[in-house]
């Protein structure tokens, strides 16, 4: 009924409140096995081609009380999370809820240290890239080469992919980090694609990647 979707819509935004005053610890109550989270939180990550493994892996989980995904980023030496991100699974503004830490020295990595990295905008399609097996994807979160970030492609010999979203920021944004890596004395290819990383296939992802 109306009354039960605006009481729905009251304590979803109650629980909005609370994430946004949260630290970096990841909120509760987490339901972690995927078939007790509803249609659309597990259809956004089967969207961009995670399985059951993939989101296990990924650590992603429902957060009832905000109807949001969570994505945690467990870069603390101790394997505890440093920071997170909730993607909300329906409409509602802002898409994605994230706590107040300073993100210039957080790294969002997936996939071996060894391995050729890829900037990416989110944590998705960082995850996605690694899902080749081939590349290291890196999450800027948002559209700024944070001092973290930089310093750590900086130590890879070899070429260094940007592969932001398509959009009008996104190429702008890409634009001038391949510049300021450049500057820094890096070899770094800026990737064209026509969809979201996360959004690509795996393996169309990783031969888009061995082309740049």
């Amino acid at each position: 009924t109306l009354a039960d979707k605006l009481a729905r819509g009251r304590a979803h935004s109650s629980a909005d409140s609370t994430l946004r005053t949260s630290g970096a610890q990841l909120p509760t109550p987490m339901v972690t096995a995927l078939d007790d989270w509803p249609a659309p939180a597990r259809l956004w990550l089967h969207k961009a081609g995670l399985g059951r493994s993939e989101i296990g892996e990924l650590g992603a989980y429902y957060h009832p009380p905000s109807d949001r995904v969570v994505l945690p980023v467990l870069a603390r030496p101790d394997g505890t999370a440093a920071f997170w991100q909730a993607r909300a699974v329906d409409t509602r503004q802002p898409k994605y809820l994230s706590p107040s830490v300073d993100k210039g020295s957080l790294l969002a990595s997936y996939g071996r240290p060894d391995l050729p990295p890829v900037l990416t905008e989110d944590l998705l399609s960082a995850f996605k890239v690694a899902m080749t097996g081939k590349y290291r994807g890196i999450a800027l979160l948002g559209t700024r080469l944070s001092s973290a970030v930089a310093r750590e492609v900086m130590r890879y010999p070899g070429r260094v992919r940007v592969a932001l979203d398509p959009d009008k920021a996104g190429r702008a944004a890409s634009a001038k980090i391949c510049k300021q890596l450049r500057a820094y004395g890096c070899d770094v290819t800026d990737v064209r694609l026509e969809k979201d990383p996360k959004l690509v296939f795996t393996d169309e992802l990783s031969t888009l990647l061995d082309a740049s």
